[in-house]
């Protein structure tokens, strides 16, 4: 057994290592004859070097990177491959995989790694073994499987930040042919961060997840488990840390001519509007730990309707805490994931040389983050004017006197934004949230031959959705959303229109008050046959042929994206769009009539055929010592 092997090294203090079975080519080998580049982790090994998680595997894989990314998600890479794309569409070139199974929705870099046989991770091209996308790796999450004798175990750790952890597995026999195994875990933490703003920590953890398998074993040739496993999270981590800042303070010049400073007349304010709200320099100066400059960001677009008159918002504020897990925020950071996925495994020997297995699977992810964009606090509040506003409205509507309308709408500076609520402090928040539902069924064809020549020959089907408008990545302000209320209270006279504001404080996605990047559905179908031959041509030269050819065929709708822009009569949202009119908006004429008129499909089909070769040299010497073998496999 792998866990044996490892506890024997164990016993040796790591001078020497036993043989630890992996199934990286889809066979049951020892590890040092496998002619890929793998590391492999028992779960002695995993609890040893205390690797809780995927992210873990950072600091005891060769050639791996690890990072979580802007707008939620991971960027795990191999060899410098992974997924670098900002987008929904985006896939990564490493497959992350549980019990052979690749899983493009799931929470490798959340979960921890509980109740497993093993983790492997095998470094290069392996689309010709595994499913799809594995151009940089594959990650397989080996679970344990129920046996035929009764038995589990707890565990329980308590350690700072109150964190707690439970962990535990029970596998109940259910006759000669059947049994159950169930596992699971529990980890609660406070936060190890604080949101000064607010006095409250944040960055605490509050996950779990559950595992049930019952096999199946009638007799030699059939073997077959059926997996549901359950995992969620609902804590109040940021998705990212702080974001550091040398703060722009604006031009003095373009050029030889000089500029006023903001903070002037609107449209005199070049120097706001020129700011770019951060400079270049290095990280590791105290000067990073400085503010964006306001007038780089949406409080632009209320310098233009008297909501501020130009002056940086932030220019009060003192460097920001360079402790980098603090923040500043009117409100707590949200993040929440879950998954349920379900799986059939099931192999039949079809003589004592050949086996056949197929894995049939569902899996549904979705989750949502909330946080504060800049996650600064200004020191300055709004400071509504009217310097602009008599020449631009008296121009507009032909009545100078209405220039005084910042002042009434927005007293002490106070805007009332449903997304955000009631304040005087300038705020910026972005809200995602993600729904992807997953199919497969893959058939695998293998011999075991006693002699040179063996195969393995597959061929796989997965389809990877997305409801309508069930992935967006918003962002709102109560800048943009004064910005509307100034040009409704003037019956649209600014913008053209009036601009219908989302009542909701969860956003629906009809409200053009607030930037929203929506994927409009879609799917990403996958077809392809794959296989392998290996050649033993000699007891120390082995000779590896593999091949795959795929079909990719991306569809996905798209939507313009709108803020400020009125469509339809700017209140109502369009009949036929599920209560939204925030589906489209430019131009916006298009969308008065039906959604059908807003959507954008894109279709693209991806064919080609790729392959490997490998030739494998493993000297007897090499072979029959343990010690040199450990020692090579470490390099």
């Amino acid at each position: 057994m792998a866990a044996d092997a490892a506890a024997a090294a164990a016993a040796n203090n790591g001078t020497t290592i036993g043989e630890l079975v992996v199934t990286a080519e889809r066979r049951e080998e020892n590890l040092q004859d496998t002619p890929i580049a793998v590391s492999a982790f028992s779960a002695q090994t995993l609890a040893a070097k205390g690797m809780k998680g995927g992210q873990d595997l950072l600091l005891n894989v060769p050639n791996a990177n690890y990072s979580r990314s802007n707008f939620g998600g991971f960027n795990f890479k191999i060899r410098g491959i992974g997924v670098d794309v900002v987008a929904f569409s985006g896939t990564t070139g490493v497959s992350i995989n549980e019990n052979e199974l690749p899983l493009a929705g799931n929470n490798f870099a959340n979960t921890d790694f509980y109740d497993v046989q093993r983790v492997e991770v095998l470094r290069g091209p392996q689309g010709t073994l595994y499913g799809r996308n594995a151009t940089g790796g594959a990650v397989d999450i080996i679970t344990n499987q129920p046996t035929r004798d009764f038995g589990g175990y707890a565990t329980a750790g308590y350690g700072n930040y109150n964190a707690i952890k439970v962990s535990g597995a029970v596998n109940i026999p259910l006759g000669d042919d059947w049994a159950l195994r169930v596992a699971g875990f529990r980890y609660t933490q406070d936060g190890f961060g604080e949101n000064t703003f607010l006095n409250k920590s944040v960055d605490g953890r509050d996950l779990g997840s559950i595992r049930a398998t019952l096999s199946f074993k009638p007799n030699d040739r059939l073997s077959a488990y059926l997996m549901f496993e359950h995992y969620a999270e609902d804590d109040d981590r940021n998705r990212i840390g702080k974001q550091l800042c040398i703060t722009d303070p604006g031009p003095t010049h373009v050029g030889p001519v000089p500029i006023a400073p903001a903070g002037g007349p609107v449209f005199g304010n070049y120097a706001a509007f020129l700011n770019q709200g951060c400079l270049p320099g290095p990280l590791n100066s105290p000067a990073a730990f400085g503010v964006v400059n306001s007038n780089a960001t949406f409080l632009a677009t209320g310098n233009l309707v008297g909501l501020n008159n130009g002056t940086n918002v932030f220019a009060n504020n003192p460097l920001q805490d360079n402790n980098l897990h603090n923040i500043e925020s009117i409100r707590q950071p949200l993040f929440t994931s879950e998954q349920d996925l379900a799986m059939l495994h099931v192999t039949y020997n079809l003589s004592d040389n050949w086996s056949i297995t197929s894995i049939t699977a569902f899996n549904h992810s979705k989750g949502t983050s909330l946080e504060d964009y800049n996650r600064v606090v200004p020191n300055l509040p709004f400071t509504p004017s009217n310097t602009a506003f008599p020449a631009v409205i008296g121009a507009l509507v032909g009545n100078p006197g209405l220039g005084n309308l910042p002042l009434l709408l927005f007293p002490n500076g106070v805007v009332n934004d449903p997304q955000i609520g009631t304040t005087n402090k300038f705020a910026t928040f972005d809200y995602g949230t993600a729904d992807e539902n997953e199919y497969t069924e893959e058939v695998r064809l293998q011999s075991t031959y006693k002699g040179p020549l063996n195969f393995s020959l597959g061929a796989v089907y997965s389809e990877d959705t997305s409801p309508l408008g069930s992935n967006n990545y918003y962002v709102f302000s109560n800048a943009l959303t004064g910005s509307a209320l100034v040009n409704n209270a003037l019956n649209g006279a600014i913008l053209g229109g009036p601009i219908y504001i989302d009542p909701s404080r969860v956003p629906s996605g009809a409200g053009h008050n607030y930037y929203d990047a929506r994927d409009g559905g879609g799917f990403l179908k996958t077809y392809a046959a794959f296989g392998e031959v290996y050649w033993n041509i000699t007891p120390d030269l082995k000779l590896t042929l593999g091949g795959r050819y795929n079909v990719d065929q991306l569809y996905n709708i798209s939507y313009p994206i709108s803020v400020l822009v009125p469509v339809n009569n700017g209140t109502t949202p369009i009949a036929g769009a599920e209560g939204s009119s925030g589906f489209a908006g430019f131009p916006p004429t298009v969308c008065t009539t039906s959604l059908a008129a807003c959507l954008f499909p894109q279709r693209v089909t991806y064919r080609e055929v790729t392959g490997r070769v490998n030739l494998d040299w493993t000297p007897t010497l090499y072979r029959q010592d343990p010690d040199l073998r450990h020692l090579f496999s470490r390099l």
